[in-house]
């Protein structure tokens, strides 16, 4: 219970940066679904990872190393997610497909099962960011926590698969409600010192 605190008390005393965190999931859902892929529905897909990268490091990094670190990282394991997901998507959708009334249930376990698989291998990435900082501290809560807070990116990565994803308000919310499931994690590693376990 006294991490929690804690991890609430970390996002208490960063509130600029939390902001700009949720802000910045926002607008990249907003940029990747409402302006790149009705223009070039190819180009979303080599864009996802980039422009969540480029508009979270200036939260997200604390040197220039961190801020060229994270956009890489990001777009890279957002790359080998996205195939990973598939496989993730294949084995939820499975498990339900051979019964022949739950196939529309499959389709959205296989979705479920993709977004957290996708958002896992990102926050794994995103991780090394972190432990350059502090090679000491625990990182696993940030895979756990951006596979799930992908869960809210789910309709949005249907441009990864070239139709486009929700369009403008609708988009921004979809990523704002990343920024939001994942802000209390996020502001725990942030800060210097906070044990996170």
């Amino acid at each position: 219970m006294s991490a929690v605190r804690g991890a609430l008390g970390a996002t208490a005393r960063q509130p600029a940066r939390v902001a700009w965190w949720v802000a910045a999931n926002a607008l990249a859902t907003y940029l990747v679904d409402s302006v790149i892929c009705p223009r070039s529905p190819g180009s979303a897909f080599w864009m996802f990872g980039l422009a969540f990268g480029l508009l979270q490091a200036p939260a997200a990094a604390t040197s220039v190393r961190e801020f060229v670190a994270w956009p890489l990282l990001t777009e890279l394991f957002g790359l080998a997610g996205f195939y990973l997901a598939i496989l993730g998507f294949i084995l939820a959708f499975g498990l339900f497909a051979w019964i022949p009334f739950l196939t529309g249930v499959a389709a959205i376990v296989g979705l479920v099962g993709a977004a957290v698989t996708g958002g896992a291998i990102v926050g794994f990435g995103q991780s090394a960011v972190f432990a350059l900082r502090d090679p000491e501290r625990d990182m696993r809560l940030w895979p756990i926590a951006s596979g799930l807070g992908s869960l809210a990116l789910a309709p949005s990565m249907l441009g990864l698969i070239g139709s486009c994803g929700p369009q403008d308000v609708l988009a921004l919310a979809i990523g704002g409600g990343y920024g939001l499931l994942t802000a209390v994690p996020f502001a725990s590693l942030m800060v210097s010192g906070l044990s996170v376990q």
